[in-house]
């Protein structure tokens, strides 16, 4: 792999990265106080074909009707009419956590970067990338493509899907 490429591969997963870490870590915006419905799985028929894909989502359904995708279902259960926030990422719109109204305020992160691995895999790459920008070898260059693939898929699925 050329030395072109290799920085050019290095500074896009820097900066998708640096994206949704800044996201993540960025207070987002909260909106008025609602009721909480119930949170549910759905499995949804997405592909064609012989064999069709299923996906599985995770669901956060309030009292008007309104529906948002959580990456994650919180640690406690909830009751119907609970009052919650709905704290969305500033960037991606996303929403990152909510916020359990009552005596004391709770916070649940519900965000698709809640999982450890996840925000592991990010950091990750982004020190794959910091050091091929200094390191030229053959498995490094490996790990960067190998990097590459997952932080653009990753933040593909990051920024759209949730």
């Amino acid at each position: 792999m050329s030395r072109r490429t290799q920085h050019f591969l290095s500074y896009l997963i820097l900066l998708l990265g640096i994206i949704m870490l800044v996201d993540w870590f960025l207070p987002g915006e909260e909106m008025e106080v609602q009721e909480l419905d119930l949170f549910y799985n759905s499995t949804v028929k997405v592909g064609r074909g012989r064999r069709p894909t299923y996906e599985d989502r995770k669901i956060l359904l309030l009292t008007n009707g309104e529906f948002y995708r959580v990456g994650k279902f919180p640690e406690k259960d909830y009751l119907k009419g609970q009052k919650i926030r709905i704290t969305k990422a500033l960037i991606s719109n996303n929403v990152s956590e909510i916020i359990i109204v009552g005596k004391i305020e709770q916070t649940e992160p519900v965000g698709i970067l809640s999982y450890w691995y996840f925000i592991a895999s990010v950091i990750g790459s982004i020190a794959i990338a910091i050091m091929s920008l200094r390191l030229q070898f053959q498995k490094l260059n490996i790990l960067l493509v190998g990097s590459f693939m997952f932080m653009s898929i990753f933040f593909l699925i990051y920024m759209f899907y949730f």
